[in-house]
């Protein structure tokens, strides 16, 4: 069988066995690769070394490799398995580094609520629109656009009813009480009645409609009353009269 050992020395049959040759037979041995059995090490310059595919997971002990035996810094991305699905529970707490980011396709449509969003936060340009400056935007608390001309279901008639809404937005009715005469109830009450409030009404025949609140008029969170007028004085139901109210 093939030494396990070779030295660089060889006795003669008339040499002296000293301390100083056995010395360096032992300092100037090295392992031959028939001292190796199996792939895991290799021989190298009469060395051992781990061979190329190193040391395989039945070659070690269960729970061989502590903590300690792995440098701070060397276990990189690619040595964790893409389906490694790594608990929550071994993820940092806290806030997230600002070099991360969130695609929008990782929220969940409709989780964010009123409480997620800073008073003021959302800014001009963020409004449907494309609105440009840095001037305040204040929106509209409710409108309307109604035909004085038609009843609730569309019916042409000069009832003192419910008129026919064609578009609004916070705004339950508009009663006709009198002619050229209306009642706007809000669906949810404004903050308070100091809003602004503008109207603008389609002209009738060849006459321009006035749309305006009489002295007195009643002005309130949930009720507003208006006029219609055409341009001799004369009360006008009109059949588009539109009103937006801000505040």
């Amino acid at each position: 069988m093939p030494g396990a050992i070779d030295t660089s020395y060889t006795f003669t049959a008339t040499d002296v066995i000293t301390s100083t040759k056995m010395n360096n037979i032992l300092d100037q041995s090295t392992i031959t690769t028939t001292a190796i059995i199996g792939t895991t090490l290799a021989v190298a310059t009469g060395k051992l070394s781990v061979a190329a595919g190193g040391i395989t997971s039945n070659e070690m002990g269960a729970n061989a490799v502590t903590l300690n035996s792995i440098a701070d810094g060397v276990i990189t991305n690619v040595k964790i398995n893409a389906s490694a699905a790594i608990d929550l529970s071994k993820l940092a707490t806290g806030a997230l580094p600002a070099a991360i980011t969130i695609a929008s396709a990782n929220i969940v449509d409709g989780t964010i609520v009123a409480a997620d969003i800073a008073s003021a936060a959302i800014t001009a340009s963020k409004l449907d629109g494309a609105q440009t400056g840095t001037a305040p935007i204040y929106g509209v608390r409710a409108y309307v656009v109604f035909d004085a001309s038609r009843n609730a279901a569309g019916t042409t008639d000069s009832l003192n009813t419910t008129r026919f809404l064609i578009s609004s937005g916070n705004v339950t009715s508009v009663t006709k009480t009198a002619s050229g005469a209306f009642t706007v109830a809000f669906t949810t009450a404004l903050p308070n009645a100091d809003y602004a409030y503008f109207g603008t009404s389609r002209d009738q025949g060849s006459s321009e409609i006035l749309v305006f609140r009489t002295d007195g008029g009643t002005k309130t969170t949930t009720t507003f009353q208006l006029v219609t007028i055409d341009r001799g004085g004369g009360a006008a139901n009109p059949a588009d009269c539109s009103l937006a109210f801000i505040g």
